[in-house]
């Protein structure tokens, strides 16, 4: 699972994230808008304040692949740092609320705000890690393991975030969603929530996901979550820097 440490040091990093946005533009959204739509120029990132954020592509023919989930304290439209236009669609699937930073004011704030930069690019790291192991997933993992997985990294990253109790997270993707991201049909899907169910590994139920045997899910889907973290130095002190005639290691 996940040490206290880890916890802190995540709810920190978001912490200061979500404080600086919540002081610029608030913007909220209901289950089903659309915060940005793919080749759309994004004005600024949007840092997550509440709820939960689907972040998909749609093939022409209708097929769609869910690329990412966004909850609280998580980041979107990182691409708007380099002015470019977004590669995916955002969409609330809950109610939600966004601190949109404009894009040039978040230029000027990492390179002259070390306590915001260095979380905003662990974050950024975070985020990149989180696309790496859904690659993984989709391409090595069973039907079995893609689901257990994508239950487990929801819970923990909830978890960090102080959102679920031991055994209890909000979890309000249908099971169309669940195939969208896990690249599954809705029959198999439907097969293998039945399966996990029988063993007696998950229980969803009214938008709440109910893991009661963490560990065994986790051996299931091969999960290790220490791709989560996001641990970062704190900023120097101006007597161990460059301020002080020192060059960088």
């Amino acid at each position: 699972m996940v040490s206290p440490v880890q916890i802190r040091l995540l709810r920190a990093q978001t912490g200061i994230l979500a404080d600086v946005a919540a002081k610029k533009t608030l913007r909220t959204f209901q289950p089903g808008q659309i915060l940005c739509s793919e080749h759309e120029t994004p004005s600024g990132i949007l840092v997550v304040l509440k709820g939960w954020i689907e972040q998909a592509l749609q093939l022409p023919d209708g097929r769609r692949q869910i690329v990412g989930l966004a909850i609280q304290g998580d980041m979107c439209n990182l691409g708007s740092v380099a002015s470019r236009p977004a590669d995916c669609t955002l969409t609330a699937l809950t109610e939600v609320a966004v601190g949109e930073i404009g894009t040039s004011e978040l230029q000027e704030t990492l390179l002259h705000r070390q306590e915001f930069a260095t979380p905003f690019w662990a974050g950024h790291l975070r985020i990149l890690a989180i696309q790496r192991r859904w690659i993984a997933m989709l391409g090595q993992r069973n039907a079995l393991e893609r689901i257990s997985h994508l239950f487990c990294e929801l819970f923990v990253r909830q978890q960090m975030a102080g959102l679920c109790d031991d055994t209890t997270c909000p979890f309000p993707l249908t099971q169309t969603q669940i195939s969208e991201a896990c690249g599954l049909t809705q029959v198999h899907t439907n097969r293998t929530l039945q399966e996990l169910r029988k063993r007696g590994l998950v229980d969803l139920n009214q938008k709440q996901l109910r893991i009661p045997h963490f560990d065994e899910l986790a051996a299931l889907a091969v999960f290790e979550g220490s791709y989560l973290r996001s641990e970062y130095p704190p900023p120097r002190s101006p007597s161990h820097g460059l301020a002080a005639g020192h060059t960088s290691p």
